[in-house]
């Protein structure tokens, strides 16, 4: 199974190339796409950290700040696949990298203690490649949507196979459990949304306007 995903994977970034080349043109994909897909500025963590943790974005980056702080610098490890998550990620002084196309995985992996994914980044050769290297690997803030959970589904079969190389899942809520479950994840515990846990405090203060109505849009994302 692993080999024909592999090579389905060749083939779908080799019919890629042109549209991925263009995209590095674009300011939102400057960095991002030459690292991930070409390796541009983007070499191997060095191996034996205690923690490796990969987020996709700036919100889950953000959600997992308080718990990197309790290791050293030196201990961690995060990998991203957005500039703007980069960028976050950076704030937290430790290294991080973007994580690159699932194709280049098995090569660019480095032996480290734990690797822990955020939500559903369910990348195949990304647990694999972790298990391959004896890397224990955690799924974190685990979560199955009412919206997405028809689809996983529908490919039971598929996430089945993936689950096989996910050590520990920490769902978010009972429901994800027993979806997750269904799916073929093994030693599942009930931790809630890490996301809640986060301490906000105020960061600037605004004067009212007087006499005037006022409408807030806001995104906590």
């Amino acid at each position: 199974m692993r080999f024909v995903y592999y090579g389905a994977a060749v083939l779908l970034y080799v019919a890629a190339l042109p549209f991925l080349v263009f995209l590095c043109f674009k300011s939102k994909y400057t960095f991002s796409i030459p690292a991930r897909f070409f390796l541009k500025n983007n070499a191997p963590f060095e191996p034996n950290a205690r923690m490796w943790f990969h987020a996709c974005s700036l919100g889950e980056v953000r959600s997992l700040k308080p718990l990197v702080e309790t290791f050293a610098p030196s201990d961690v490890r995060i990998s991203v696949m957005t500039q703007t998550g980069f960028r976050e990620a950076a704030l937290l002084h430790t290294a991080v990298r973007y994580l690159p196309f699932e194709i280049f995985l098995p090569f660019w992996i480095r032996p480290q203690d734990v690797l822990v994914v955020m939500e559903a980044e369910l990348w195949p050769l990304l647990f694999i490649s972790a298990k391959a290297k004896g890397i224990r690997t955690v799924l974190l803030n685990a979560r199955i949507s009412d919206h997405s959970y028809a689809s996983y589904a529908k490919f039971a079969w598929f996430y089945r196979w993936i689950f096989r190389y996910v050590d520990t899942v920490l769902a978010q809520s009972e429901e994800d459990k027993e979806r997750l479950a269904f799916l073929g994840a093994k030693r599942i515990s009930v931790v809630g949304n890490i996301k809640q846990y986060q301490r906000y405090g105020v960061t600037k203060v605004y004067d009212k306007p007087k006499n005037k109505r006022l409408i807030v849009i806001a995104s906590t994302h």
